[in-house]
């Protein structure tokens, strides 16, 4: 959370030095009031840390970059290459920048050498680490060897369930980062549609902004920064045969999503006030309405275990099969402390380790958990039991559980079963809407039988 709170702080100084003190001030609310930002500062996640560390990097390179003094720009570059380090030591996925400086001389034709003071930089941090991890674990590379071997288990998987489930087309497709950002934004709300409004003012309209001055070479800087992280995580692939590109992962978009903030903040500065309070309503609206989704998407996952860790609690005479995903998921909440074997139904595909699938047909005296949301939610990673989805007649149900739809679930598809029958609303657009809100806020119930 401190470092979330580090985040906007650099924000303003990076936003302060690209477009002004005005600037500064737009791009520390922007990120204040992002949906990712605010959702993820209280979770233990490196992806926050991870933004910090990168956004304080690109704030030192462009102070070094435009610096008229040599100690200065050593100073800032060094500075600069310290926070990249550390952004790695928080993720490894951070080297997914280093294009960024090859770009950026391809652009100017022409090499800085100073700039190798990054370099410097950065290797006392990945000394450092190499120090630390020979000194506990006898191999100061284990860090790295580590992440490549999970990298080719990523890979393995990835190309598995591309060829099995074509995933390329969702959760692994290139576009799937830009979607989120301007079609499907309930991760970030509406800030990115009004920089692509911004952009278009800024090019189409010029004078309707407040100031006719020329955006300086670090606000260029700033967007290829950015750009190049973007494409970075959309497209470096987990498999080249079949080319499957990395998993999309909505906290990922931090480390691209805080300097497009401030770019964005940028923009913003130069237009009129009424403007600028007129776009900061919007965005806080929208992402007030994200953290919404975002808190109903984390309980709705929990809800059914929660309801299952009360009958698990009070009801320790038997052995309890369930779900994998449910078992994990019992292990966080506090007290608990398995008094007998927790028994896991289904095997995990495409993974080294698998799950012993027990016969359910010849149980006696247990409780099975079936619960339907990790049952529909999972069936594409593990091969379950035919039982789970259709249980023999001698099991008696001893609990059902079904919790009720978010409000605001409910609002939105009263709204458009109206707006649809008094013609407003396409049947096309209404299919859409509907097939969107059915994975949101489930309904699905969690059954626990006894089986004597």
């Amino acid at each position: 959370m401190l470092l979330s709170l580090g985040t906007i702080a650099v924000g303003y100084l990076l936003g302060s030095y690209v477009g002004g003190r005005d600037a500064g001030y737009l791009a520390a609310v922007l990120i204040a009031i992002f949906p990712l930002e605010v959702a993820c500062a209280g979770q233990l996640l490196a992806d926050a840390p991870l933004s910090f560390w990168l956004l304080l990097a690109l704030y030192c390179f462009v102070r070094g970059d435009e610096s008229d003094t040599p100690g200065g720009r050593r100073s800032y570059f060094f500075t600069s290459g310290l926070a990249l380090g550390m952004a790695y030591a928080t993720k490894f996925v951070a080297v997914l920048l280093c294009p960024f400086f090859l770009v950026l001389v391809l652009l100017r034709r022409r090499i800085d050498w100073s700039q190798l003071w990054i370099a410097c930089g950065f290797a006392v941090i990945f000394t450092a680490e190499y120090l630390m991890f020979a000194w506990y674990s006898g191999n100061g590379w284990l860090r790295l060897e580590s992440v490549l071997a999970d990298r080719a288990d990523t890979a393995q998987l990835s190309a598995a369930q591309a060829a099995a489930w074509k995933l390329d087309t969702l959760s692994t497709s290139v576009w799937h980062y830009l979607y989120w950002m301007f079609v499907d934004i309930h991760h970030v709300g509406a800030v990115f549609l009004l920089f692509g409004i911004l952009g278009g003012i800024a090019l189409v309209v010029p004078r309707w902004q407040e100031t006719e001055e020329r955006l300086t070479r670090s606000y260029g800087s700033v967007l290829l920064w950015a750009g190049t992280l973007l494409v970075m995580l959309s497209c470096y692939p987990t498999s080249t045969t079949p080319y499957v590109p990395i998993y999309k992962v909505p906290y990922y978009m931090l480390m691209f999503t805080a300097p497009l903030l401030v770019a964005a903040a940028v923009l913003l500065a130069r237009m009129s006030r009424r403007f600028q309070y007129v776009s900061l309503a919007a965005v806080g609206v929208s992402g007030m309405l994200c953290l919404i989704l975002s808190y109903e998407g984390h309980r709705e996952r929990v809800d059914n275990v929660r309801v299952l860790y009360a009958f698990a609690e009070a009801h320790s005479d038997r052995p309890l099969y369930a779900l994998k995903r449910d078992v994990d998921l019992l292990r966080f909440f506090a007290r608990f402390a398995p008094t007998r074997e927790y028994k896991i139904m289904g095997t995990e595909k495409f993974a080294k380790q698998e799950y012993s699938t027990d016969d359910l047909s010849s149980l006696q005296r247990a409780y099975v958990a079936v619960d339907q949301h990790f049952l529909i939610f999972d069936k594409a990673r593990y091969d379950f039991l035919s039982q789970t989805s259709q249980p023999p007649p001698s099991w008696r149900i001893v609990l059902t559980y079904q919790r009720q739809s978010h409000w605001l679930k409910r609002v939105v598809l009263n709204s458009v079963d109206v707006t649809h029958q008094r013609g407003i609303v396409s049947d096309a657009v209404r299919e859409a809407l509907l097939a969107k809100l059915q994975g949101w806020s489930h309904t699905d119930p969690l059954v626990i039988y006894a089986v004597d």
